[in-house]
């Protein structure tokens, strides 16, 4: 009998840690971080960017360089409801030359983000910037997207990857304790080289990014002597 007891009480015990465990498992299911806060949303709120460009156009001989420096501010100005049904955002986009200069609207674009991604509209091009949950080493095609043909070709094949998660990042007086860095392509031959890399704050969003798309037919020139494409470079100096 006392066998048979003990094999009983000895049997509910490996039941009850069972159960247990089981219930452990949901629950750190449900406490996943999908960390959306890299990706704040918020009518009203904006940032402020310093921003660089340097654009190169073989129509000329020698190719002709333009460069520009200027101050971009995003406002989001408003939500509504996109086609799909989603919450989207409206993001005007201002411009000035310098601190004493007023700002003038440029563009505008849009965001959205839903429980599986955020994407960012410029004009007809659709990126899917970040997905969730994000986890470093998570990996998926950010232009898939966008009809990557015609002068819009570079934008194909690019396969984005977290590189870093949750870790502090400074820019200027702009002191950042938790950052995501997303590596969006990076791929270089002899005659044409693609390199762009975004970083998020948490509960901020975009603060630093840099691209460039970059175009040779002379072999022996280096990459400091371009002939078509473009560097670009956007800074984060305010937000609010």
């Amino acid at each position: 009998m006392k066998t048979r007891t003990l094999r009983f009480t000895s049997f509910l015990f490996l039941f009850s840690a069972m159960i247990f465990i089981s219930s452990c498992n949901k629950d750190e299911l449900y406490l996943v971080d999908f960390k959306y806060e890299y990706f704040p949303l918020q009518v009203g709120s904006w940032i402020e960017y310093e921003v660089d460009s340097i654009t190169y156009d073989n129509n000329f001989d020698p190719p002709a360089v333009d460069t520009a420096n200027f101050i971009l501010k995003e406002l989001i100005e408003s939500a509504f409801i996109d086609a799909g049904g989603n919450t989207a955002y409206r993001i005007e986009r201002y411009r000035k030359e310098s601190d004493s200069a007023d700002y003038v609207l440029m563009n505008v674009i849009y965001q959205s983000v839903n429980d599986k991604e955020a994407d960012r509209v410029e004009g007809s091009l659709r990126y899917t910037k970040l997905v969730f949950p994000l986890l470093e080493g998570t990996t998926w095609n950010g232009n898939a997207k966008i009809d990557a043909t015609g002068e819009q070709a570079y934008l194909a094949g690019w396969e984005y990857e977290v590189t870093s998660i949750d870790v502090p990042m400074t820019f200027g007086s702009q002191v950042f304790d938790s950052t995501v860095t997303v590596l969006q392509i990076e791929d270089e031959n002899l005659i044409e080289k693609k390199y762009s890399e975004e970083s998020y704050a948490k509960g901020v969003g975009l603060i630093f990014k840099e691209t460039m798309h970059l175009e040779k037919q002379n072999v022996l020139n280096g990459w400091d002597k371009p002939e078509e494409g473009f560097i670009l470079r956007m800074t984060i100096i305010a937000h609010g």
